[in-house]
């Protein structure tokens, strides 16, 4: 794409979301929310940030029956060429229109905050005395990013009345050299499993203070036919692989993460050659003997 098609895109993408953010703010005055949506400094210098802000009823009222809503959406803007950048951007956008409170995405974040402000409104209609606050807030962190592997971390905090819920909605890794999504087999060799999962068992029973032979269903933990399995929810990070179960996906307690983190030095043997070039991991040589 050249200059003058490239500025003509910006421009016409700008006057849309300008214009749907108009009828979103219109929307949103007459149910007595306000609407922002503005440019925050970036947390990383590869991305830019936005911020989208809504509320129901004036939070700043002492005692205040409000709700509120916060979402920072990350756009990758350098660091990488275009076509990376846009099938990254692609996971990102996918990723933050999902959420805890649903099984189902939304169309639009302006959709997700609209839904979240509307379900407590109806609850105020119903119970004019009610004075619980409400909250969303949707964020996203950067793991590890060295140049080659970029890897995000998105979290959502929900409160809507009963038990307040922080959940790591999705771990992103990517390649940046083309964008590409990682997978488990894109860094072991073929077969990995039959290493890798019993290692993991035996760190998640440690950890969960199972012993050995004893049945997950019997702790609490609910894998499918009680036999241990991994999560594609993963993140790769400088240390290791850390896989996260969010509350309820594994265990019968719905207010109960997981974290499991597995070294890398604990599966090195299991790497493939261009994924440990891509981590800058030195495998040691043994030892000779004299």
């Amino acid at each position: 794409m050249n200059t003058t098609a490239r500025r003509i895109a910006g421009f016409c993408l700008a006057l849309t979301l300008a214009g749907s953010l108009h009828e979103t703010n219109a929307f949103a005055q007459k149910r007595g929310k306000s609407t922002q949506r503005k440019t925050s400094p970036a947390a990383d210098k590869m991305f830019e940030v936005q911020t989208i802000s809504q509320q129901a009823a004036d939070c700043n009222e002492v005692n205040a029956a409000c709700a509120t809503v916060n979402i920072k959406v990350p756009t990758l803007a350098s660091g990488t060429n275009e076509a990376a950048r846009d099938a990254i951007n692609s996971v990102i956008n996918r990723v933050m229109l999902s959420s805890g409170g649903s099984d189902k995405p939304s169309q639009t974040l302006e959709t997700l905050a609209y839904d979240f402000l509307n379900e407590y409104e109806q609850v105020r209609a119903r119970d004019t005395e009610y004075r619980i606050k409400w909250t969303l807030d949707k964020t996203f962190a950067v793991v590890r990013n060295d140049g080659k592997v970029l890897a995000l971390s998105f979290t959502e905090r929900r409160f809507s009345g009963g038990s307040s819920t922080t959940e790591v909605i999705a771990f992103a890794n990517f390649r940046l050299e083309d964008g590409a999504s990682l997978k488990l087999s894109d860094l072991f060799v073929d077969g990995y499993e039959a290493k890798l999962l019993p290692l993991a068992e035996q760190k998640f029973r440690t950890l969960k203070r199972i012993k050995p032979g004893k049945g997950f269903s019997e702790s609490g933990y609910t894998f499918d036919g009680d036999r241990f399995q991994l999560t594609d929810n993963f993140s790769v990070t400088g240390s290791g692989l850390r896989f996260h179960w969010n509350s309820g996906e594994i265990s019968t307690s719905l207010t109960s993460t997981t974290d499991l983190v597995i070294d890398w030095k604990s599966v090195t043997d299991l790497l493939k050659p261009e994924a440990m070039t891509l981590l800058g991991i030195v495998k040691k040589e043994a030892a000779k003997p004299q």
